[in-house]
């Protein structure tokens, strides 16, 4: 294993930030607004936490993040 490596394991580094978007807490609706020959057009409302129900922003974070890899759903 080579010194960068070594340094990143023992950092934790990580490329996927905490942020609320990939949240286990994280909850919101997505509607579909336009459909067509060029795509899909969607929209995310109701973007909620679900442990104090308040709103949030996809960017933000708090002290109680659940990392889920919504990649694989």
């Amino acid at each position: 294993m080579s010194k960068q490596s070594e340094a990143k394991a023992e950092q934790n580094y990580r490329k996927t930030a905490d942020t609320c978007a990939n949240c286990a807490h994280f909850e919101s609706t997505i509607k579909t607004i336009k459909s067509g020959w060029y795509g899909t057009w969607h929209e995310e409302t109701g973007k909620r936490c679900t442990l104090g129900g308040f709103a949030v922003g996809k960017t933000a974070t708090c002290d109680r993040h659940v990392l889920v890899d919504r990649s694989k759903s």
